[in-house]
């Protein structure tokens, strides 16, 4: 039980060498090992190991839903939206009464701007006997919508969605794309300050307010986004490049610090903790990491939109 608590937690240095011991262990259940250790490898960004250790897991349980959700989840981080929706199409099919699956593939469709798809994805998920993530399918729907041209059923979601949920930085900026895009500039500068005083990493928010407040003359106060918009478009670029080199070289702590502090700066306090969090495993001493993930942890808890992110990064 310690050793598979070590592997969920992203404990892997104390987790991993017990790894063919619990997999052989007649005693232990190795459905739960297969579940631990790969929450712990891609909570630690090790997605090489975890999408290894998931392959084996569907070959010795080939009925099991569980991996494909799994593997699915691997397939988005990596970007691989083809094979992560039919990784979820394997799930559902191997258990139709979980709503999970649709909620996830949905998302990927939407990422692969595939939004009639992807609408009939949510729409099977908030048709469910459970759908306990309700408010995010229903801002799926309603950017599937949009980007399908039915901006008046985007609109009418987005609209219920901002009176009658806590405030939620996508649902700002959706209502202030909508704005933007039908010529409101001064309604888009409202909704899109809302967006980013909850979520400040949210590039298209970013661009669409510059643009917005340059069509209102506010031109100086439209350059400085635009300036911020250019150093996080240049990050989010290099992330990408540290996050290849990541696998080829997945214990270099330096590249992982280096992406948690970029992600500190032009993404989400939640990513960047996960990326701290993926230091410390390496090094546990890392004292920087350590208070990164304090500090981080204490602004998201203070967040009135802590506990409403949701999954979608298409447009941000």
């Amino acid at each position: 039980e310690e050793w598979l608590a070590y592997a969920q937690s992203g404990q892997m240095q104390q987790a991993e060498r017990h790894l063919p011991q619990l997999l052989t262990s007649p005693e232990q259940d190795v459905t739960e090992v297969y579940d631990a250790f790969v929450t712990g490898y891609i909570r630690t960004y090790r997605l090489p190991k975890a999408r290894r250790l998931l392959e084996a897991w569907i070959e010795n349980e080939p009925d099991s839903p569980r991996p494909h959700l799994l593997l699915g989840q691997v397939c988005q981080i990596l970007q691989q939206h083809e094979m992560a929706a039919e990784e979820f199409r394997s799930a559902i099919e191997l258990n139709p009464d979980d709503p999970a699956p649709w909620l996830h593939l949905g998302d990927t469709l939407l990422s692969h701007e595939r939004p009639d798809e992807a609408a009939d994805a949510y729409r099977s998920y908030l048709n469910s006997d459970n759908p306990t993530d309700a408010a995010s399918a229903r801002l799926g729907l309603a950017i599937a919508l949009r980007m399908a041209g039915d901006l008046q059923a985007a609109e009418q979601i987005l609209k219920s969605l901002d009176e009658n949920q806590p405030p939620n930085a996508e649902v700002k900026t959706e209502l202030g794309r909508l704005a933007f895009e039908a010529g409101n500039s001064e309604a888009a500068i409202r909704y899109l300050e809302q967006a980013i005083e909850l979520k400040p990493f949210l590039i298209d928010a970013r661009y669409m307010l510059a643009q917005s407040l340059r069509e209102t003359g506010r031109n100086q106060e439209a350059q400085k986004q635009f300036e911020w918009v250019e150093d996080a478009r240049n990050a989010r670029e290099r992330i990408v490049v540290l996050r290849d080199q990541l696998g080829r070289q997945p214990d270099d702590v330096e590249l992982r610090y280096e992406i948690a502090e970029l992600s500190r700066k032009y993404d989400s306090a939640s990513e960047a903790i996960v990326w701290y969090q993926s230091v410390l495993a390496l090094a546990p001493d890392h004292r920087a990491a350590s208070a990164a993930i304090e500090e981080l942890s204490r602004k998201i808890s203070s967040s009135p939109d802590a506990g409403h992110a949701h999954r979608i990064r298409h447009g941000q």
